[in-house]
């Protein structure tokens, strides 16, 4: 099965779209932190707190379910 490539970028470099996401990301996060500073202190607890549930949902807790751990 043939694959169609719409970038030219080599295989495994992430084509132009993904570096405009990136840098409107730093952008966004730049102006976030300069003007916002304090809003972002006061509400990292909040956001600390939001993360961890999430992170071990994906994470499936603690453990692997086959009960070892993996390397």
């Amino acid at each position: 099965m043939r694959h169609h490539v719409d970038s030219a970028a080599p295989a495994g470099w992430p084509d132009v779209r993904q570096w405009v996401a990136a840098a409107a990301f730093l952008l966004l996060a730049a102006y976030l932190w300069f003007a916002h500073e304090a809003y972002l202190f006061a509400l990292l607890p909040l956001a600390l707190g939001l993360v961890c549930p999430l992170v071990h949902l994906f994470h499936r807790g603690h453990g692997s379910r086959e009960g070892g751990r993996q390397p």
